[in-house]
């Protein structure tokens, strides 16, 4: 593995303990020296791949985003009409997905006061739209952006609910809900 690859290799496993962090504590309680100590090294080693706590972040918020993309961009290479597919890829399904929605959320509230995250936030919501109405319009649907939206606002406030209940929302449901929501939208079409 070539030095770049190896820091940006590092750089993402750091990323990877804080989020693990945030999901247990929440981002206000993170702190370099708690993420230093649960990925087993000095503080010294995580301020060698960060400048400070708030790159730390931003970069943790982008590997959990950039690892929902990359489920996404699997379902899609498979099959690019696959609408249930890109729904469960961010849905939190499983442990790690559950996770990352966590993280996900946490920042909302730093999203609500920070341009920098705000902008973040808006990126991953418009080019998730984007992404959804591409597949909606190839198969067909006349009212694509419409509906591109009606189903991420849905995908969000489920994933909010699974997070928060899972209970209520464990997978099956999850996954139930949205083949039922895509059988009800392509009938309508």
């Amino acid at each position: 593995m070539s030095a770049p690859r190896r820091h940006r290799h590092k750089r993402d496993e750091v990323a990877d303990v804080a989020a693990g962090l945030i999901e247990r504590a929440g981002l206000a309680a993170l702190t370099v020296r708690e993420v230093a100590a649960a990925a087993g090294c000095s503080t010294t080693v995580v301020t060698h791949y960060f400048a400070d706590k708030s790159e730390l972040l931003l970069h943790t918020y982008r590997l959990v985003a950039n690892r929902a993309q990359r489920r996404i961009d699997r379902v899609l290479e498979a099959d690019p009409l696959d609408l249930q597919g890109w729904c469960e890829a961010l849905l939190p399904v499983d442990d790690l997905r559950r996770r990352d929605c966590k993280v996900w959320f946490a920042f909302w509230h730093a999203a609500s006061d920070d341009a920098t995250y705000a902008a973040e936030q808006r990126y991953w919501v418009q080019h998730s739209r984007r992404v959804l109405r591409g597949i909606l319009a190839k198969r067909g649907y006349p009212r694509a952006a419409a509906t591109a939206r009606h189903l991420l606002a849905l995908l969000m406030g489920v994933a909010v609910q699974a997070v928060f209940d899972a209970d209520d929302w464990p997978r099956a449901r999850q996954i139930a809900f949205f083949r039922d929501e895509i059988r009800r939208l392509d009938a309508l079409r």
